[in-house]
């Protein structure tokens, strides 16, 4: 039970994690350095690549 509802979270998280760190990597540099992002979207689960398109590309 808790893992149908657990499942699109965590999938909606990693293409979230997979799709901002794709864009770190090829895109221009962000504020902050690409290392500072690229921790920050790994550690902060759904919130980072969040704050990563809000602040760091801003």
């Amino acid at each position: 039970m808790l893992v149908k509802i657990l499942a699109p979270v965590i999938a909606l998280q990693l293409a979230l994690q997979a799709y901002a760190l794709y864009d770190l990597w090829k895109g221009e540099e962000p504020r902050g350095g690409k290392l500072l992002w690229g921790v920050i979207i790994l550690l902060l689960g759904v919130l980072g690549p969040i704050i990563y398109y809000a602040v760091g590309r801003g």
